[in-house]
């Protein structure tokens, strides 16, 4: 299947603080892999 998503896009930096985007205490669970 092939889609095409159209829509803004956002280039963040090398270091992300992700807390900044979705802060710990809304995630209801975490997986670190790789």
């Amino acid at each position: 299947m092939k889609e095409t998503i159209r829509g803004p896009v956002y280039v963040l930096g090398d270091d992300i603080d992700t807390d900044q985007i979705i802060p710990a205490r809304y995630l209801k669970r975490i997986e670190r892999t790789g």
